[in-house]
This record gives C-alpha cells, sequence and structure tokens, in this order.
C-alpha cells in the first residue's frame, strides 16, 4: 500500500510540475508580446529608410509625442517635405497629410497658383513590426527604427 501512495505522490507532483511549467511559458509569452506591443509612447521616433536597399534617396520620419509628423525625402531629383497626423490602428500607423498649402502670388504681371510641392500626398499605412515601419502597399518600402 506504501508503494502506490508514494506513485500517486510522485504522480502528483508531476502534474504540479507541468502546470508549473505551463505558467512560466504563459509568461514568458505574454512578456514577449509586451514588449513589441504597439502604443503611441513606443512610436515616437524617427524611422529611416535603409540605404542598402535604396540608393536613390533618403527618407526620414519623424513622430513626435503630439500625433504630428514629418516626413522628409532627400533626393538629387527633388526634395521635400510632407507634414500631417499620425494615428495607430491596432498594429497599423496610419500617416495623413495636412491640407495642401496653394497661394496665388504676381509673377510678370499675372496671378500664378504656386503649390508647396510634398512628396507624399496621400494617406499611408504602415504595419508595425516592433522596430521597422513595413508600407502596406508597398510591402518592399520600409522604415528602420534609427537608434539614439
Amino acid at each position: 500500500m506504501k508503494a502506490i501512495r508514494t506513485d500517486c505522490k510522485s504522480a502528483l507532483s508531476g502534474l504540479q510540475m507541468i502546470n508549473f511549467m505551463k505558467k512560466i511559458f504563459n509568461i514568458v509569452i505574454l512578456f514577449s508580446l509586451i514588449s513589441c506591443s504597439v502604443s503611441s509612447k513606443k512610436i515616437q521616433e524617427n524611422y529611416v529608410l535603409n540605404k542598402e536597399e535604396n540608393n536613390s534617396y533618403n527618407l526620414i520620419l519623424s513622430l513626435d509625442e503630439n500625433n504630428r509628423y514629418s516626413l522628409n525625402v532627400i533626393s538629387s531629383g527633388s526634395s521635400g517635405e510632407t507634414l500631417g497626423t499620425w494615428t495607430i490602428d491596432k498594429k497599423t500607423l496610419i500617416l495623413n497629410p495636412d491640407i495642401e498649402i496653394s497661394n496665388e502670388v504676381e509673377f510678370d504681371g499675372e496671378k500664378v497658383r504656386v503649390t508647396e510641392f510634398r512628396p507624399f500626398l496621400d494617406t499611408i499605412k504602415f504595419e508595425i513590426k516592433c522596430k521597422k515601419l513595413i508600407r502596406i502597399d508597398n510591402r518592399k518600402f520600409i522604415l528602420y527604427a534609427q537608434t539614439r
């Protein structure tokens, strides 16, 4: 009889050990999900285009704590800056540009409408993957978090 009781105790401790290991596993999974979770506090930084993947221009995306962004394109052909607001919807960063600015000026005795050049006029959406942003409609367009 004692042998049976000893086996029951060891089986019970084995079951307890399995439950303990499951709890540890769940804690590790939860911690890894939290470390890559998306929050506006975590995403407030600068992102740049990787020069190994693109040699024709530089691109710098700066996000601030007031949900404003600036997207600067520097190229030999044309350069410009797009300003706007940013929001997060689940794991998607959405950049909404400000309304286009245009003015009428007088040039050579005629009124001419001058519109400020901006490289990006449409809303841009990025999938957030820890320290990089992947443009949803162009998977090759990847911005990487700039280390400070």
